[in-house]
């Protein structure tokens, strides 16, 4: 790991007590004669600490300095996502952040799975382990909006992933996916309403169908090569 996240990182002076203490001291048996490198995934910096005092609750930390951090997202990369099963959604979250993804939008499809809704605290929870662990320093932007019209709405030129639009090739990729905001539905896919209202489609060659999940990871990674 580069770093360990902290929301007050930069603070002159830092108490670590609770989960925080737990995880840093105890979960990864940090050496108390060792610095602390923390981050806090907004200002791009990372923040160099001092274990001043630690016992069994709580450790006190006293900022030693600070470095420019840059490793982060080449560019602008946004994921519309329908939602499917909250488990699927936080097991593939890593993988996007890793992927450098900027933006996961989730929204509700007329075949998502209606009872499952999405926990931002938990997926928050869950980006901030990612980010320590692949050392990306800002992180992944999250949103829900209610249904595929908000999305038009909101993303009047995404492009949408679905059976029988433009097969995507090597030669049409950067035109139809860079800088795009790109639109992936449930397991399903969408309903035949849902797909009259698509202004743009587009399709993987070959006959073989990819789980929701899958179609997320394949779009994050041709978009890490743009």
């Amino acid at each position: 790991m580069r770093f360990v996240y902290h929301p007050d990182a930069k603070a002159p002076t830092l108490t670590l007590t609770g989960e925080s203490y737990t995880h840093i001291f105890k979960a990864r048996r940090h050496d108390k004669n060792t610095p602390l490198v923390l981050c806090n995934l907004l200002d791009n910096h990372l923040y160099t600490y001092q274990i001043t005092h630690l016992d069994r609750n709580k450790a006190s930390l006293e900022l030693a300095h600070s470095t420019p951090y840059t490793h982060n997202t080449q560019h602008t990369t946004h994921i519309i996502w329908a939602i499917v099963d909250s488990k699927i959604v936080e097991k593939t979250l890593p993988t996007l952040n890793e992927l450098g993804i900027s933006k996961l939008t989730l929204f509700f499809a007329q075949y998502s799975q209606k009872p499952f809704s999405p926990n931002l605290q938990r997926l928050h929870k869950i980006l901030t382990h990612s980010c320590e662990q692949c050392g990306r320093g800002t992180l992944l932007e999250l949103e829900v909006l209610k249904d595929l019209d908000s999305v038009l709405l909101a993303y009047k030129d995404c492009v949408a992933l679905e059976f029988g639009g433009e097969v995507l090739t090597h030669t049409n990729l950067i035109a139809n996916l860079k800088n795009k905001s790109i639109l992936i539905g449930p397991e399903g896919g969408f309903s035949p309403s849902e797909r009259d209202k698509l202004p743009h489609t587009i399709s993987i060659a070959g006959d073989l169908i990819l789980r929701s999940e899958s179609a997320c990871i394949f779009v994050a990674s041709m978009l890490k090569l743009l």
